[in-house]
């Protein structure tokens, strides 16, 4: 019996999904960091302006996930409290799952990660925001609709196809 573990990321014409993912690329990661905060923002801007076509402010989507930590009042007009917090907490959310996605997510390629954008943006909905955020009372009880929420998590979803830019620029 051979015991050895098959390092090798190309076995012939497949790709061993162990080796490639229980590898080391710290420069990967940086550049999900980097592209879950810029897809964030991509995200945020899509939500502003969802929520300025409804009447509230702009920035109603980062005050938002404020109130996971503050409630409700976070979301006030003027609540700069609300605002920082919400930053935090969408900073801490957004650039983790960019370090996933930098991990998993090892292709550079258009098509590829406009696949996994969507499906990066469709688990987002699913399990981020409907089911983490959701367990906030006062995010369940903010009655955001499912659609513009969607909207959002696929803007953040397909923006982490940034990730090809900020990898091939880290890596100059």
């Amino acid at each position: 019996m051979n015991s050895q573990v098959n390092t090798q990321v190309e076995v012939g014409n497949d790709v061993n999904l162990v080796a490639l993912w229980t590898s080391v690329d710290v420069t990967r990661w940086i550049a999900g960091i980097i592209a879950g905060a810029i897809a964030a923002a991509i995200s945020m801007f899509v939500g502003g302006l969802l929520s300025t076509s409804q009447g509230y402010e702009f920035i109603f989507p980062i005050k938002l996930l404020g109130t996971a930590v503050l409630g409700g009042s976070a979301t006030g007009y003027g609540n700069t409290q609300g605002l920082i917090v919400g930053l935090a907490v969408l900073g801490a959310i957004t650039m983790f799952w960019g370090f996933v996605f930098g991990h998993f997510v090892r292709t550079n390629k258009f098509w590829g990660l406009l696949g996994m954008g969507f499906t990066w943006g469709a688990f987002t909905w699913v399990f981020v925001w409907n089911l983490f955020l959701h367990s906030s009372p006062a995010i369940g009880a903010s009655n955001v609709p499912s659609g513009p929420a969607f909207a959002c998590c696929l803007a953040y979803g397909f923006g982490m196809m940034t990730i090809a830019l900020v990898d091939k620029v880290i890596r100059r």
